[in-house]
């Protein structure tokens, strides 16, 4: 009773540690701390989820009320009380939020006016979406990021007592603290991958891969292509894009290992973490989820709708009631795993990678993050497209910001990481029209 006591107070915030500064030595103490609390969770009842998910969704609404304009002045509009919440419901008088309204708030609106700068950090959306977010994030709430990774590797009986191979991800970094990491643009370079990346898997021999499946499959490409052997990893975790079974089962033998993922957003870490059933269980030790209808009212398990987010770790720019983008469902039935957390499915996006005339090959999510990071003010949503093999075109909606100097920083950048190979087409449009399952693909390739 005493350890189920001790965790739920970590996770709710309460243990005095979780309070201190955050040196390099307390900080990993307050990650391992974390840890050791997810992993004492996977005992807890649906009933001890709730408590917990309320009380840190209360906390988090209360400070929003005193120290962030836009909420203030939104709770104020629609008569709400933080501290008399009593149930998940009364969530639902509050509007749903997407990127779309975030970008037309003045970012001062958005963020505390009382917590210490230090505390934030400038955060970019990967862009996989097409539409680009820059935000700021906590500085405490890495620490949850990065227990909630050794709680992945924990669930496939990882413990991680050697640097990981760290693939891409440049924008992530949660992972920085946990390996060496290897940039997909030094992958297409064969003295690069010799001098360094085969370097490091013979003297460190790393147990753990973590990168995207574009990038998984152009690993082994250069594998075989270099005549190296197979690392022996014990496990693959990938993250960024979607992967249909039939790779990953595919992927999975030619690693003899298993591969999981996990399902999350930049603004709101975790959504769903993959259990040994091959599940996505919801993750309410960080936020609350819920499947809305178009109106933005929650619908019940097993229906499909768009996913919506609170996330309970950021309190220098609160995410309430955020609409993510994508739509999926909460699974009415339990999972055999024996977790009583409830599982979610979601329509995921697959990015890929475009390939030059030289066989060069430019990772998608690697474009969409720089153009998210140095264009998210001008550019309201885009989507890329390879016309054949040499035709590139850029399609997009420029915001009343964008302007001829911007098109000349976008082709400067293009003509840089295509090095001339591809011909490049921008389209300034008004609208992108989605697909058959109602999204709009970031990547569209047409031969």
């Amino acid at each position: 009773m005493l350890t189920k006591i001790l965790a739920k107070k970590t996770i709710i915030g309460r243990y005095p540690l979780l309070r201190m500064p955050q040196a390099n030595w307390i900080e990993t103490t307050i990650i391992h701390l974390q840890n050791w609390a997810l992993a004492q969770s996977d005992f807890f009842s649906k009933e001890d989820w709730k408590e917990i998910q309320l009380k840190k969704l209360t906390k988090l609404l209360v400070l929003a009320e005193m120290n962030v304009p836009y909420w203030q002045k939104l709770f104020k509009k629609i008569n709400l009380n933080p501290k008399s919440l009593r149930d998940f419901e009364d969530l639902q008088i509050m509007p749903v939020l997407t990127r779309t309204e975030i970008k037309k708030i003045l970012i001062e609106e958005l963020i505390s006016q009382t917590a210490p700068k230090k505390r934030f950090v400038k955060a970019f959306t990967s862009g996989s979406t097409g539409e680009p977010l820059s935000f700021y994030q906590d500085r405490k709430e890495m620490s949850w990021r990065r227990a909630g990774i050794l709680k992945e590797l924990h669930n496939f009986g990882i413990v991680l007592n050697r640097p990981a191979l760290i693939l891409g991800l440049s924008t992530h970094k949660q992972l920085d603290k946990f390996g060496f990491r290897f940039l997909s643009s030094d992958l297409e370079i064969s003295q690069k991958r010799i001098e360094i990346l085969y370097s490091f898997i013979h003297t460190q021999n790393p147990e753990v891969f973590i990168g995207t499946p574009s990038l998984l499959n152009r690993f082994l490409f250069f594998l075989e292509k270099d005549g190296e052997p197979v690392p022996p990893f014990k496990v693959i975790r990938y993250t960024g894009e979607s992967m249909s079974q039939e790779e990953r089962n595919t992927l999975s033998q030619k690693f003899a290992c298993p591969i999981f993922t996990q399902y999350g957003a930049r603004e709101c870490s975790y959504i769903g973490m993959e259990c040994r059933k091959g599940k996505l269980h919801l993750t309410p030790w960080i936020n609350y989820v819920e499947i809305v209808d178009d109106a933005g009212s929650s619908l019940s398990h097993g229906r499909e709708g768009r996913i919506v987010v609170t996330y309970f770790e950021n309190e220098v720019m609160p995410f309430i009631r955020y609409d993510i983008g994508d739509r999926g469902m909460i699974r009415p039935d339990s999972c055999p795993c024996g977790w009583q957390t409830p599982t979610i499915e979601f329509t995921g996006r697959k990015a890929g990678a475009i390939k030059l005339p030289s066989g060069r090959m430019i990772e998608v999510l690697r474009i969409a993050a720089k153009i998210a990071k140095k264009f998210d003010k001008k550019i309201a949503r885009f989507q890329l497209e390879q016309a054949s093999p040499d035709d590139f075109v850029f399609r997009f909606i420029p915001t009343a910001d964008y302007s001829a100097t911007t098109e000349l920083g976008l082709r400067a950048y293009f003509n840089k990481i295509f090095d001339g190979e591809l011909r490049c087409t921008f389209e300034a449009v008004e609208h992108i029209l989605p697909n058959q399952e109602g999204k709009v693909p970031l990547f569209v390739k047409h031969y």
